[in-house]
């Protein structure tokens, strides 16, 4: 399968590889013209995410129901205005790859939150890890009192990130004691909430934002050093001839 064979409306996922990081943002296939896909492109606070960049990675995967999910890598998205607006076009005739993805992207969190773990028991403080669409874990810095827990018992993860509230309902599927007084909790979602997918998408631009502006910033860090460089070579250059 083909890039070029994916109809109108087919959601896809564009993944870019950034200072080793990997971010996933959704969008979907807007038209197909000759020899090229047209993609919605991913806006951060509104403006269009130029893609066009030597130092990002892309790579399109595509799921298909009853299907093995496809990947392309290495493709190019320049930006291009299509029926007066900006989109990205996609050229790319090679066949996509079958590939065997392990599960939904982990968004690491690093805040703190509270836990209910099992029924009728209190709300513990806890560290939470990372969350994706489909699980969360958090870590349970034992305190005085011992807490009896369980797989597949039930747990309500709630948490703020500045003016996100993220509260999650699921089971716990594993249970790790990573130290004496440490526990780690893998937790399966149980019911579908859509704030999770939100949430992620934003700190994924806000992370891509942040990477974008470091490697600008290093970029325009080395060119100013060249030109530095070059400038006190011909100083040096003028005071040898003058004194010559």
């Amino acid at each position: 399968m083909k890039i070029l064979d994916l109809e109108p409306g087919s959601e896809i996922t564009i993944e870019i590889g950034v200072q080793g990081q990997k971010l996933e943002f959704h969008t979907h296939i807007v038209e197909q013209l000759e020899g090229a896909a047209v993609i919605e492109p991913i806006r951060i606070d509104g403006k269009v995410l130029s893609l066009d960049s030597e130092n990002i990675m892309i790579n399109i995967l595509y799921n298909e129901e009853d299907a093995p999910p496809m990947t392309w890598s290495y493709v190019a998205l320049p930006a291009a205005v299509h029926k007066g607006e900006t989109c990205y076009k996609c050229s790319v005739d090679a066949d996509g790859i079958s590939f065997n993805r392990r599960g939904a992207y982990r968004l690491s969190v690093g805040l703190k939150g509270k836990a209910k773990i099992g029924i009728k028991k209190n709300i513990i403080p806890v560290f939470v890890r990372d969350i994706s669409e489909t699980g969360f874990s958090f870590i349970d810095y034992k305190g005085k009192e011992e807490i009896y827990t369980f797989i597949n018992d039930p747990v309500m993860l709630i948490f703020d990130d500045e003016d996100t509230h993220i509260s999650v309902v699921g089971r716990i599927v594993r249970i790790i004691d990573e130290a004496e007084d440490k526990k780690i909790y893998a937790c399966k979602i149980e019911l579908e909430n859509h704030e999770i997918a939100k949430y992620i998408a934003k700190k994924q631009r806000e992370r891509l934002t942040l990477e974008m502006k470091k490697k600008r910033g290093e970029k325009a860090a080395t060119t100013g050093r060249g030109e530095g460089t070059d400038k006190k070579t011909d100083t040096e250059k003028r005071e040898e001839n003058n004194e010559a």
